[in-house]
């Protein structure tokens, strides 16, 4: 335009100042705001299913003593988006001892059980009362509590529980000492797992449960006769042996289907499996010796379970004067 100064020439000494152009907005590199990336989260693997253990009397069959125990058990494990048959819920804590576990994370009833062995190996019951037994079982719980908190703190805070215990032993407002002892108390000390402990006492069947399930209060170990159950189907199974008045001196042959029956019947939870493990337990000299049920044996309870089970019944009409 007439009077205006051609820019795209350089500038030579004289001219009249160029107008100030704007800046132009950058385009590179483009500037996000921050993000806090969300951690994963974990799902851990779960076993929330159902065991079964009962105590059996004497039979016809030489193989076995007069007093047997049967522990029975489904597979069905996996966290809480999937799951699978693929899980052994039994394990032998020494070569007395062993144990069926159901647990909201399978890591931890494990670790539990890894304890237990630890601190059963070598131990024998020969000449014990039931009471000292308990003593004995009590402790690796207590062992694995303190192993748990003691790994939150220092990981977590880099002091030790013990210094975190006492009063003024770590530069800490009293308030936020009270907050960590109360998270190791209902989180990190909260087990989440049960366990049947089944043996022999002498040649006598015990039962020691173990339910670190509870939402408040300490986890107990405590002694059960006849029969016991754990995981989500429990109450049920359990239901079914108070029907079916299962009790010790009840034969083999009975107690196998009275436990499996309480088996099937407890499928009707959700999250408990269809297949199903049942082993018998036997006193010996120096080990308890175990046989499981073969697969013949599984067919034949479920055919006395068709026949003896719970069945729909069939009522065509009502007899007269039924109602008034």
């Amino acid at each position: 335009r007439p009077g205006e100064r051609d820019i795209t020439r350089p500038i030579r000494v004289g001219d009249p100042p160029r107008r100030p152009m704007l800046p132009l907005p950058p385009r590179w590199p483009i500037v996000h705001p921050p993000v806090t990336p969300t951690p994963q989260r974990r799902y851990p693997w779960r076993s929330m299913t159902l065991c079964i253990a009962a105590s059996a009397g004497a039979d016809r069959i030489s193989l076995f003593s007069d007093n047997r125990i049967i522990l029975a058990f489904d597979r069905k494990i996996g966290p809480a988006y999937a799951s699978a048959e693929i899980g052994y819920k039994m394990a032998w804590l020494n070569h007395e001892w062993a144990a069926l576990y159901a647990a909201e994370d399978v890591s931890i009833a494990q670790e539990l059980i890894g304890v237990y062995k630890e601190h059963l190996d070598g131990w024998s019951t020969a000449g014990m009362s039931d009471d000292a037994v308990m003593e004995t079982l009590r402790h690796p719980p207590l062992v694995l509590k303190q192993r748990r908190g003691e790994n939150y703190v220092q990981s977590a805070f880099g002091i030790t529980y013990a210094n975190l215990l006492e009063p003024g032993r770590v530069e800490i407002p009293e308030s936020q000492r009270q907050q960590i002892l109360n998270e190791v108390a209902y989180t990190h000390h909260r087990l989440g797992c049960q366990l049947i402990i089944a043996g022999f006492v002498g040649d006598n069947p015990r039962f020691f449960f173990f339910d670190g399930l509870q939402p408040s209060g300490p986890a107990e170990l405590t002694r059960r006769d006849h029969f016991i159950a754990i995981g989500v189907g429990a109450e049920i199974a359990e239901a079914n042996l108070y029907r079916r008045k299962h009790e010790s001196r009840v034969p083999l042959e009975l107690a196998l289907y009275h436990v499996y029956e309480s088996q099937r019947i407890g499928q009707v939870a959700s999250s408990v499996g269809r297949e199903i493990v049942i082993a018998v337990l036997e006193p010996g000299k120096s080990s308890v010796k175990a046989f499981d049920v073969a697969e013949s044996g599984m067919r034949f309870l479920e055919k006395q379970f068709k026949k003896f089970g719970q069945r729909r019944p069939s009522i065509s009409t009502l007899p007269d004067g039924f109602f008034h």
